[in-house]
C-alpha cells in the first residue's frame, strides 16, 4: 500500500475555527487535493489526528446539503484529483487543529491549502505533502523570527506509530552555529508539534539586528515531516508556506523566477539557499534570461545559510515578463545543498516551492491543483527541463466532476520545445492559450482539476512548480485584502 504522509499542522490539512497564538491569528480553514499517480482506480482512506493524537476516521469527507458526496475510503480513478475541504465535512470532524495521513492501494499525491481569516483580511498557503520515506532529520533553509514582521510556525509531524520526542535547532544566520534549542517535545503517533517563533526569544541568532532569518533543522529518532508556514505581522497580511526538505544535492533548479514582473506590484524573488552536507562548498546562482545569464557566487560551510535578494544582490539583473526566468543554483560535485524560492510583490502576496534536485524529477509530473477561476483562482505551471537535450511534454488536464467547479471532460496536447535547463510557463487563467491553438478548445470558467505531464520527446527529466492567484481577492479585496496567492511543487514520478 502507498501511504501518502500529508502534513496538517496547525495552518495546514487543518479546520481550525478557533483563534490561534502568535503570528497566526484568527480563524483558519484548509482544504487539501489527492491525485492518483497509478495506472489503476485507487481507494484512498482519511485519518484525521488531534495534537494529543486522537484518530477521527470519518465515514464522509464531503456533505452536499445533507447528503454525504464524498465517503471515506472513496474511489479515485487513475489520473483523476478529489479536493476534500474540512468546511465540507461539517459536525463529523470537530473544529480544531488536525494533522492528516491519506492512504491508497495506487501511487497517489497530496497537497495542503489553507485560508486564514483575521478580522476580514485573508491569508493564503499551500505545501506538498510528504511520503514516508524513514526520514529522521528535515531541513528548514529559511526561518524567520520578527524579520520585517516576519515570523515562522514549525509544524513537524511524527510519521510513526508510537510517541516520539522532536527536537528544533536553529542555526546562527550566515553560519555553522546553533544558536537555540527547541524539545525535545513528546509528539504522539501521526500527531503534530506546532512551534510559534514569535513566541520565541531567537535575538542570539539575529547576526545583523534586523530580525532572524536564517536555517533550522528538525530531527527525532524515528520518522518526521515538517513544513515551516511564514506570516507577517503590523498590519500586513503576507503568507509562504514550504515543505521541509529530506536531502540535498549539488544542482538545484528554479522553474519560477521573478525580476520587476506584473507592475505595478512588482514580483521579486529571493533564494535561502543552504549547505547540509559535511564539507564546504562553492555555490554559483546561475539566472538564466531571454538575454543571457546573470550569476552570483559564495562559498558555504556546512549547515551555513545564503539569503539573495536580488534587487540588491543582484543589481544587474533586469526586468523581465513573469514567464521568462528560471534558476540554476550549483555547488561543489557531491555537495548536499537545499533551496527555497520566495517570491513577493508590494500588493501583499507572497509565495515560496522547494527547489528541485534531478532525482526529484521525472517521466512523469503529477499537478494536483489546476483552475480557471475557480472561486476566483487561477494558476500557471513551470516546466522545466532538467535534463541535457530539448524536450517536448504532453500535457493532460484530467476530468472534473466536483461539485463546486464547472463539469468538462478534459483535453491534452504537446508543448512547444522546452530547452535543457529552461523552463515553460503555461497559464490556465485564460484557459491555456496553447491547449487552444493544438486542440480549438479552452480550460472553461470555474474549473478545477488535476494535470499529469509526460515527457514525449528527449531524456529529461522535468520538474514543475504551480503558481496561484486570486483575482477578484486581490484586486477587488472580496471578499477581504490580503496575500491571494500561493505556490507548490507538482509531484514528479
Amino acid at each position: 500500500m502507498k501511504t501518502m504522509k500529508a502534513l496538517a499542522l496547525t495552518l495546514l490539512l487543518v479546520l481550525t475555527a478557533v483563534p490561534l497564538v502568535g503570528a497566526q491569528t484568527g480563524v483558519w480553514d484548509s482544504s487539501f487535493q489527492v491525485i492518483n499517480l497509478g495506472g489503476e482506480t485507487a481507494s484512498v482512506s482519511v485519518v484525521f489526528y488531534e495534537d494529543d493524537g486522537t484518530a477521527h476516521d470519518v465515514a464522509c469527507l464531503r456533505y452536499v446539503g445533507t447528503d454525504c458526496d464524498l465517503p471515506n475510503p472513496f474511489s479515485l480513478d487513475a489520473g483523476a484529483k478529489e479536493e476534500i475541504f474540512l468546511g465540507a465535512i461539517g459536525d463529523d470532524l470537530p473544529d480544531d487543529r488536525y494533522s492528516v495521513v491519506i492512504s491508497a492501494d495506487q501511487p497517489i499525491a497530496s497537497v495542503g491549502s489553507l485560508v486564514g481569516n483575521d478580522a476580514g483580511n485573508f491569508y493564503n498557503g499551500s505545501y506538498t505533502g510528504l511520503e514516508d520515506d524513514g526520514q529522521m532529520e528535515m531541513y528548514l533553509p529559511g526561518s524567520m523570527w520578527g524579520y520585517y514582521s516576519w515570523n515562522s510556525h514549525i509544524s513537524a509531524q511524527n510519521l510513526t506509530g508510537d510517541d516520539l520526542d522532536l527536537t528544533v535547532n536553529f542555526y546562527l544566520e550566515g553560519s555553522t552555529t546553533v544558536c537555540a534549542t527547541e524539545g525535545p517535545e513528546t509528539v504522539p503517533a501521526y500527531s503534530s508539534w506546532h512551534l510559534d517563533t514569535e513566541t520565541l526569544d531567537l535575538s542570539a541568532c539575529d547576526f545583523n539586528g534586523d530580525g532572524f532569518n536564517g536555517a533550522a533543522v528538525v530531527s527525532a529518532a524515528g520518522a518526521i515531516a515538517a513544513i515551516d508556514n511564514q506570516t507577517t505581522g503590523g498590519g500586513s497580511y503576507f503568507e509562504q508556506s514550504y515543505t521541509g526538505f529530506l536531502e540535498g544535492a549539488d544542482t538545484l533548479y528554479a522553474p519560477s523566477f521573478f525580476r520587476g514582473a506584473f507592475p505595478p506590484g512588482n514580483w521579486n524573488t529571493s533564494l535561502n539557499i543552504m549547505n547540509i552536507g559535511a564539507a564546504a562548498s562553492h555555490v554559483v546562482v546561475t539566472v538564466n534570461t531571454p538575454d543571457g545569464a546573470v550569476t552570483i557566487e559564495d562559498d558555504l560551510d556546512p549547515y551555513q545559510g545564503w539569503l539573495i535578494y536580488p534587487p540588491v544582490d543582484m543589481p544587474t539583473l533586469p526586468i523581465y515578463a513573469w514567464n521568462e526566468m528560471s534558476a540554476l543554483i550549483e555547488g561543489d560535485a557531491g555537495a548536499e545543498l537545499v533551496a527555497i524560492a520566495n517570491s513577493a510583490n508590494s500588493l501583499m502576496q507572497a509565495q515560496t516551492y522547494n527547489a528541485l534536485t534531478v532525482d526529484e524529477g521525472g517521466a512523469t509530473v503529477a499537478v494536483p491543483i489546476v483552475s480557471r477561476n475557480y472561486y476566483g483562482w487561477d494558476t500557471s505551471m513551470a516546466i522545466q527541463n532538467l535534463g541535457p537535450d530539448a524536450l517536448v511534454a504532453h500535457v493532460s488536464y484530467s476530468a472534473n466532476a466536483n461539485p463546486y467547479g464547472t463539469v468538462w471532460a478534459g483535453a491534452e496536447y504537446d508543448t512547444a520545445s522546452i530547452a535543457s535547463g529552461q523552463a515553460l510557463a503555461i497559464f490556465q487563467g485564460n484557459g491555456d492559450d496553447a491547449l487552444f491553438a493544438a486542440t480549438g478548445e479552452r480550460i472553461p470558467e470555474t474549473y478545477t482539476g488535476g494535470a499529469i505531464v509526460t515527457i514525449t520527446s528527449g531524456t529529461g527529466p522535468i520538474a514543475a512548480v504551480i503558481n496561484t492567484t486570486n483575482g477578484p481577492g486581490q484586486v477587488d479585496n472580496d471578499p477581504g485584502p490580503g496575500d491571494w496567492s500561493t505556490s507548490l511543487n507538482a509531484i514528479s514520478q
